[in-house]
């Protein structure tokens, strides 16, 4: 999926802990992210792998924002959220809100048994896959 980005086109890291994924998708892509978490150490620990693994000058453009901080001003062509159930639950509307049309998003930190509740909750996207690995998946959803 990352090989259909374009260069500038905006990502959303939401629970981006270490910023793992928004980083993968700027070093694929050149994509702008946006990394997004309610913990103030944790968009501390995100500002410095983005140090660690990215030249200068492709630190420019991206947003490291406080979730209490955070509104949805612009449409995200690839949203991950690598978070638990009832957080994917509970921050559903502010996830769709966020997707631009055709946009991808990628739900990730579930445990296998939970796949078919979060494909419930989700269902006015178009399922795309699910990838299992030991006792954990990840969703790719499409808005269409």
């Amino acid at each position: 999926v990352i090989d259909n980005f374009a260069k500038d086109d905006l990502c959303l890291d939401f629970g981006c802990g270490l910023g793992i994924l928004g980083v993968g998708a700027i070093k694929k892509s050149n994509m702008i992210v946006d990394f997004v978490d309610i913990d103030p150490a944790a968009l501390d620990n995100c500002h410095e792998n983005l140090k660690l693994n990215l030249v200068e000058e492709r630190l420019n453009g991206h947003r490291l924002i406080s979730r209490k901080r955070f509104a949805v001003d612009d449409k995200y062509k690839l949203v991950f959220a690598n978070i638990l159930k009832h957080v994917l639950l509970s921050e559903k509307e502010l996830l769709l809100e966020s997707l631009d049309e055709q946009g991808y998003l990628i739900l990730s930190g579930i445990l296998n048994e939970q796949v078919d509740d979060i494909l419930l909750e989700y269902n006015m996207l178009e399922k795309v896959g699910v990838l299992s690995k030991g006792d954990w998946s990840a969703i790719l959803l499409k808005k269409e």
